[in-house]
């Protein structure tokens, strides 16, 4: 049990019986380990379809599990016996965590789960904006929320969730974690399970999983190949493929099923079972239970179990699977059947309490029913368990507060009492949470096949209706719950209410940098109208708009066109976060379209709607770092883009949005040099824009205060012009009037705010004033917000820039010295050094010299402060280098041409140096040869 983790995978197609031999194999060695008086966790998680987008949905149940298991020791009134392990010797289940006795450096002060995650995470130092993503957004921890836009990076997460699982199962000599449908558990827990087997000690991952070659893993590839590869030689890997059964073996089955031996069963017999079920065991199973049933079978003459009774052969060998599964299903009374109705739409895992209050909004149950209306329900629940439709897991909650996702207080409407031993007369209350699940996918979709889909949808809507009536603020609500709910409201036909809050929750998921899976969710959402096309239509998607049929369109109100235009938006901007920039363009273009070509569209009032999407395609214009149209088009195809946008704006009123298409017109008139063009845009702008009133607005809107920004664009232009004065001027109202009303917490705003003035400032022998409004602005509000270790996007240009600074006031002779020249020299010539990327020099590009360009010049200025003519030489060299992939950005579509300018000047300096340098070489080389003839 010692050493590194481990992983043992079954692999098997559904009714192989990999899920029964995952269960017995973690039983037996579980109980051999305690027979060896060994300390042992086990915990057991379900894939299902629901959450296999839910993030972390399977360390979600696992941490509240082994929580909980903490929980138990520390506050349990019977301090031998854990109150999970006694339910399980009494109702004789299988439970969610086996055995919780764990020992823990950890000595909790409390008892509920939410703070002793808190002591946990507070131990392991996390810090507190990580343990709300972990304990909110992840576990369902809902105490003094706050949603911050400035999230963790996801790696983060993922580290910190391993280091909580491997802290708390520490103090024992071996965890097994029980996976089984582990093709369908969410790719983010699957990173969490990676990592705990690259660092964990002594743990076992039990996985069960459809074959591979059939079903995707969302593992990543390298560490696939590594786990099958290197792993398996080493012994951390294990497989098994589990196939149908053959012939013998299926006679061996029906032996022990018979109690008797395999030769006492009759070979017809059992070649019947086995052509029936192809050999599959839980096929085989359903049928032999069937058969002991329904007394189909007797000792033959050859004192050989076979087929017995009045025409009992005929009776299974004319009938399929499916027929016996809906003979059994019929002969179920009508209130386990309709409970099955529920459970149905419930997914393929629900809790008691979940099934309860769904079924008091869609049953009718007589006042004077015995036992009440939940003891109905469980009833009906027991039948489906003993008849092999359900099964049953248990698990055991002392504290109410413990949110498991879904369930809430209606969970705990019973407490068993019990005694903890039978000599034992001290008894204490203990609240059960029962989960059930489906024992085979094909139970859900026979049951499925036979009921109306109005049906269905009507049962969906009072499942919506009952969370929403748990929950109370959906809002505050945490994944597992909201994907439910919007599951039930999509398959109730609710399209409007459905998208809406896939919407917030794809808005959220971009909060955690899950944008993969605001992607997902808002397909899935799409697909509601997409779906809606007439039976001939077929999957032919010829004449559509935007990918949805003419006659969808034709159809919707304009609740679902505001709805399915607000996704397809915010569809193209996270692909566009996404490295898919083609397919964020197609979205957003999609979203004009499907807007003017839906009659609905011409009578909407809130034009607002469209305005992200004339930013984004802006934004892809400019940094998508690919032709979208023509070259030789593409001047003409942004001038309309951005003038629609204006125009759009006008109409709407909203100076918020106006300012902003205002600004992005100038902008395009800028980077083409028509700087009265661009100056007349600004003034329009002037006219509407209010710094107090609508800053705020537009950075809620836009991110950043794209509004104000053209402020600093204004006065690059007015000195390209060369109207020094009224250029210093606008800078003067951006530093005085303008950022000290501005948050000054949104540093890249204020980055931006600045950015074309530092090269104003620095061409006119102002780098000390340059120096200081960059620490004022953006160096000293990032280190009070965010810290040392904090992250934003220009972060890698702030120290190039503070060093040119200082160089540059040594050349004006703004300063007499530079104390720290050789750290300068040192810091460019680190290795390890990141100079800026493509990315940042491209966006940099439109507001001024990219980065790149700035390292540059710093390393050609630094050249003048050694004696060291090695040193000299690999500085110019590098300054070039550095020079010559700064005007590779400044020659790029969507960089300014005071841009390309800037580093131009730079450029051509540097190449004046290295030349000179050479031949200065060259001379000193002819005179030492020379001076070697004469000798």
């Amino acid at each position: 049990t010692e050493g590194p983790a481990k992983m043992f995978f079954i692999w098997g197609e559904s009714g192989s019986g990999k899920s029964n031999f995952l269960v017995k194999t973690v039983d037996i060695t579980r109980r051999h380990l305690i027979a060896l008086k060994k300390n042992v966790i086990v915990t057991r998680y379900i894939g299902n379809d629901e959450n296999s987008f839910v993030p972390f949905s399977l360390f979600r149940s696992i941490f509240l599990d082994l929580i909980g298991g903490i929980e138990s020791d520390v506050s349990s009134t019977v301090s031998h016996c854990s109150r999970a392990e006694t339910i399980a010797s009494l109702q004789n289940k299988d439970i969610l965590s086996i055995s919780r006795h764990t020992e823990c450096s950890l000595a909790p002060t409390t008892s509920r789960p939410d703070e002793l995650f808190k002591e946990i995470c507070d131990e392991l130092g996390a810090p507190p904006v990580l343990q709300q993503i972990i304990g909110y957004h992840l576990l369902g921890h809902q105490d003094n929320v706050v949603i911050q836009k400035n999230a963790p990076i996801l790696s983060e997460i993922v580290n910190f969730m391993s280091k909580i699982f491997v802290y708390v199962t520490q103090g024992s000599d071996l965890v097994i974690v029980a996976l089984d449908d582990f093709h369908q558990i969410d790719d983010l827990s699957l990173k969490v399970v990676q990592n705990v087997f690259e660092t964990g000690q002594n743990i076992l991952f039990v996985c069960g999983s459809r074959p591979i070659d059939q079903h995707f893993l969302h593992v990543e590839e390298d560490f696939w190949e590594n786990i099958t590869g290197e792993q398996k030689r080493c012994g951390r890997f294990y497989e098994l493929e589990l196939g149908p059964l053959n012939r013998d073996e299926i006679k061996q089955m029906c032996a022990m099923a018979l109690s008797c031996k395999s030769n006492n069963i009759d070979e017809n017999f059992a070649n019947d079972i086995f052509h029936h079920t192809s050999g599959m065991p839980y096929f085989a199973s359903q049928l032999l239970q069937h058969c002991m049933k329904n007394c189909l079978y007797s000792q033959l003459d050859t004192n050989k179990i076979g087929w017995g009774g009045k025409d009992s052969k005929d009776k299974l060998k004319f009938s399929t699977l499916d027929e016996l599964l809906l003979k059994r299903y019929d002969d179920l009374d009508d209130f386990v059947r309709k409970t099955l109705h529920l459970a149905l739409v419930l997914g393929s895992g629900f809790t008691i309490g979940e099934i309860v209050d769904l079924s008091e909004q869609t049953m009718v149950f007589h006042d004077n029913a015995e036992g009440g209306h939940a003891d109905f329900i469980h009833r009906s629940l027991d039948v489906a368990v003993k008849e092999g439709i359900l099964d049953e897991i248990v698990a055991s909650v002392q504290d109410k507060n413990i949110n498991f996702g879904m369930q809430n207080l209606s969970l705990f409407n019973h407490a068993i009492s019990f005694k903890a031993h039978d000599d034992d007369e001290v008894y204490f209350n203990c609240h059960v949470v029962k989960h059930f699940r489906f024992c085979n996918n094909i139970w859900r979709q026979r049951i499925s096949s036979l009921l109306l889909d109005s049906y269905k949808r009507d049962i969906h809507m009072h499942a919506a209706r009952a969370i929403e009536v748990r929950q109370g603020n959906i809002e505050d609500s945490d994944y597992q719950t909201k994907l439910r709910l919007f599951c039930h409201l999509k398959e109730s036909d609710n399209k409007v209410k459905a998208a809406n809050l896939a919407l917030d929750i794809g808005k959220s998921f971009v909060h955690l940098g899950l944008h993969s899976h605001s992607v997902h969710i808002y397909n899935v959402a799409l697909d509601m109208w997409r779906k809606s096309r007439h039976d001939d239509a077929k999957d032919s998607s010829e004449g559509d708009i935007g990918g949805f049929r003419a006659e969808v369109l034709d159809s919707i109100e304009a609740s679902d066109l505001v709805v399915m235009i607000k996704i397809k938006t915010a569809l193209g901007q996270a692909l566009g976060t996404l490295t898919d920039k083609k397919e964020s363009v197609k979205a957003f273009e999609d979203a004009l379209s499907v807007l003017k070509q839906t009659p609905v569209g011409a009578e909407l009032k809130d034009r607002s709607i469209v305005f992200p999407i004339y930013s984004g395609l802006f934004f892809l214009l400019k940094y998508g770092g690919f032709a979208m149209v023509d070259p030789s088009e593409e001047k003409e195809y942004e001038l309309v883009l951005v003038s629609n946008f204006v125009a759009e704006t006008k109409l709407h009123g909203d100076p918020v949005h106006y300012s902003r298409a205002l600004a992005m017109l100038g902008e395009f008139y800028g980077r083409q040099g028509q700087y009265e063009k661009a100056l007349g845009c600004h003034e329009k702008l002037k006219g509407v824009y209010d710094v107090d009133k609508h800053s705020a607005l537009v950075c809620e809107v836009y991110a950043s205060d794209r509004s104000a920004q053209n402020y600093g664009f204004s006065a690059n232009y007015l000195y390209r012009l060369g109207k020094t004065d009224e250029a210093l001027e606008v800078s003067k109202c951006i530093l005085t009037e303008m950022l000290p009303k501005m948050d000054p917490k949104n540093v890249h705003n204020s980055m931006i705010m600045i950015y074309p003035i530092f090269w104003i400032f620095k061409e006119e022998g102002m780098s000390k004033e340059a120096a200081a409004i960059l620490e004022k602005f953006v160096i000293k509000p990032f280190r009070e917000h965010f810290g040392e270790d904090g992250k934003t996007f220009c972060l890698i240009i702030y120290k190039p820039l503070q060093i040119l600074f200082e160089l540059s006031m040594y050349e004006e002779k703004t300063i007499d010295k530079i104390d720290d020249i050789s750290h300068m020299i040192q810091w460019f010539q680190d290795d390890k050094m990141e100079f800026p990327n493509a990315v940042v020099d491209g966006s940099m590009s439109s507001f001024g010299r990219c980065g790149t360009s700035v390292c540059a010049e710093c390393c050609l200025l630094l050249s003048n402060h050694t004696e060291d003519e090695e040193l000299r030489n690999e500085l110019i060299e590098k300054a070039w280098k550095l020079a010559k992939i700064a005007m590779e950005a400044a020659n790029n579509r969507g960089c300014h041409q005071t841009s390309y300018i800037q580093s131009k000047s730079v450029h051509d300096r540097i190449l004046n140096t290295r030349s000179n340098n050479v031949m200065c070489k060259c001379w000193i080389s002819r005179s030492d040869r020379r001076r070697e003839r004469g000798r």
